[in-house]
């Protein structure tokens, strides 16, 4: 099954936690001071999306769990269902 991470970068305040959790998924945009979500596309109201594979699931709701704000979602795919 193939997942989405959604990151919401206008409710993020850019503590880092997502970044020091997962770096290779996670990295802190040094010019708007919140976090990015590598190889997102901006899908619609500042919200950043990317698929990812089975293997990143466990380490991505580690990732959701910890951010401060909720600002990242763990979504199925295709039907758009939210799990975190």
């Amino acid at each position: 099954m193939k997942y989405k991470i959604s990151l919401d970068t206008e409710a993020c305040i850019g503590c880092g936690a997502c970044a020091a959790t997962y770096p290779k998924r996670f990295e802190l945009d040094s010019k708007k001071g919140k976090s990015k979500l590598k190889g997102s596309e901006v899908k619609r109201n500042d919200i950043e999306e990317v698929v990812i594979e089975d293997k990143e699931f466990e380490k991505v709701k580690e990732v959701a769990e910890v951010c401060p704000v909720n600002a990242i979602h763990l979504l199925e795919s295709k039907s758009g269902k939210k799990i975190i």
